[in-house]
């Protein structure tokens, strides 16, 4: 099927990818066309002879099941390019990477070509179709866009530029106020200018020449690598820079940290009823689909629900210890009593943006061993959840107290214990995040980010415990998290002989919060086992 597209290219090879380049393009079933593969993240390696995915820890257990390529560990990549032989020809999609992206495979690619041509997918699947999707006023930022605008003037003033241009779809939608009714992700696919004068043009192909002789800033991660090529050549001068959305927006405003906080305690009353059902009815002909169904009902009854915000992970027994597992008719398992549920679901709000997951037991009689590795990750939830910090704490060193315990019987998680969540765009933001390689990274208050450890056991089950936190300043002047999800763990899976009085302290402080805020709202007969769940 591929060696009539290399051949009619003089390529002996494509490289193919999906990734947060994704936020430049709106074109995003590519990859699965092409392998079957459904993750949010995929290098694609297509060559005559054989057809390999690179993906990360999240996904090497799904990938297998979805796709016939060759699934690689992407810390494989660099060996597998760097063996391909000299002078090879390998063919890319420019308007599919950022500048960033396209430099990495150049060197990657070192003593090879790297030719831009024809979409793989386009030319043997055609063309995905982009429909029109109806775009809103998003009146609930807390900053006008001409204040947002004047504060990009300066910035382009002092980096001695003319023009900001802006691709990232995300970075589009904030800037604007605006967003879309696209599916999981509303933000908006256009391409904007930003003059130091503090005029907004959008950017099409036919008015590159009109900026000829001027200099555009642009952050090498967003921009696509086609979009350079096609200004270079018009004339235009480029500078790269650290785009200043990203900080600015990873900081919420006062009205924004006000909506992320009341549309996380609608949030938190919905899920607590969806569990505490699961915890109390049969599971008897239900299944990781079927359950999703009474989930949207519950969101559909809120006034501000837009959609979700994610497609919702619903696994039991082994399929929970697949970190990004979504069902489908073809894998839906039914639930079974006493087996390990894992629910990672988030919703779109006229006000913001949720990401939960729980872990429970579908039914009361865990086994110790469940417990343990339960126990051991909400200790590490609760020593992130209750630290104190300053403003040089790198994202590394909080990343480690959510990993200790887990540690200390030599196992771990191959994700990052926590990601920025965007406001009402797309679900993972970045900055914030929380892993071992963020050593540069540090929290500053009003930011609002993911705590999520887990652990997965491979055919046995997997863990993982979120919440949404707030960074806010400590009346001792430190940094420390304001919990915004309110939803209870689950009394079953703990094993309180490995709680310390500081963790049941906490718990107990988490679970009057709840009590107070959530219990009332939730269904006269599920109050009983919402209590059961609080200790009382």
């Amino acid at each position: 099927m591929f060696q009539k597209f290399l051949e009619e290219r003089k390529i002996e090879g494509f490289l193919f990818s999906f990734s947060s380049d994704s936020l430049i393009t709106p074109f995003e079933k590519r990859l699965f066309k092409v392998t079957g593969f459904t993750g949010s993240f995929g290098i694609a390696l297509i060559l005559k002879e054989e057809q390999i995915l690179f993906t990360d820890a999240r996904y090497l257990l799904q990938a297998p099941t979805e796709t016939s390529f060759l699934v690689q560990d992407i810390s494989k990549l660099k060996e597998k390019l760097s063996s391909l032989k000299k002078g090879m020809r390998i063919g890319f999609d420019a308007s599919c990477h950022s500048v960033l992206g396209a430099e990495t495979l150049k060197k990657l690619l070192k003593g090879k070509k790297l030719v831009p041509t024809e979409n793989i997918a386009d030319v043997l699947f055609g063309k995905e179709e982009i429909l029109p999707y109806e775009i809103f006023d998003y009146s609930v930022s807390g900053q006008s866009v001409l204040e947002k605008i004047k504060t990009l003037s300066l910035f382009i003033k002092k980096e001695k530029g003319d023009f900001l241009i802006i691709s990232n779809a995300a970075n589009v939608a904030w800037l604007l106020n605006k967003r879309s009714k696209r599916a999981f992700t509303p933000v908006l696919f256009q391409t904007l200018l930003v003059s130091k004068e503090g005029e907004v043009y959008e950017l099409s192909k036919d008015n590159f020449a009109d900026l000829k002789g001027k200099t555009l800033l642009y952050d090498k991660s967003e921009l696509a690598f086609s979009l350079l090529l096609k200004g270079e050549a018009e004339g235009v001068h480029f500078k790269s820079i650290p785009t200043p959305i990203l900080k600015m927006k990873a900081v919420k405003t006062p009205l924004e940290c006000q909506k992320f906080q009341e549309i996380s305690l609608t949030e938190s009353r919905l899920l607590t009823q969806f569990l505490m059902e699961m915890k109390t009815e049969s599971v008897e002909k239900k299944t990781e689909c079927s359950v999703l169904e009474r989930l949207i009902v519950l969101r559909q009854e809120e006034v501000s629900y837009l959609g979700e915000s994610f497609p919702a992970i619903s696994s039991v027994a082994d399929h929970s210890a697949v970190v990004h597992y979504i069902p489908t008719p073809l894998t839906d398992k039914p639930l079974s009593k006493n087996a390990i549920y894992l629910l990672d679901t988030g919703g779109h709000y006229f006000g913001g943006t949720t990401d939960v997951t729980r872990t429970v037991c579908l039914g009361q009689d865990a086994s110790l061993f469940q417990k343990q590795i339960y126990t051991r990750v909400l200790k590490g939830h609760i020593a992130l959840a209750k630290a104190e910090f300053d403003e040089k704490t790198s994202g590394a060193k909080l990343d480690g107290l959510a990993r200790t315990s887990l540690n200390q019987i030599k196992l771990d998680y191959a994700h990052s214990t926590s990601h920025g969540i965007g406001n009402c765009l797309h679900v993972h933001e970045t900055p914030p995040i929380l892993s071992p390689n963020a050593k540069k990274q540090t929290l500053k208050e009003g930011m609002i980010l993911s705590n999520e450890p887990g652990c997965y056991l491979e055919g046995k089950f997997g863990v993982r415990i979120e919440n949404m936190m707030q960074v806010i300043r400590k009346e001792n002047g430190k940094l420390g998290f304001l919990m915004l999800s309110l939803i209870p763990f689950d009394v079953d899976l703990i094993d309180f002989s490995l709680l310390s009085k500081e963790e049941t302290d906490f718990l107990s402080a988490y679970n009057r919060e709840i009590e107070a805020k959530v219990l009332p709202f939730i269904p006269q007969e599920l109050k009983k086992e919402l209590e059961r769940h609080l200790f009382s």
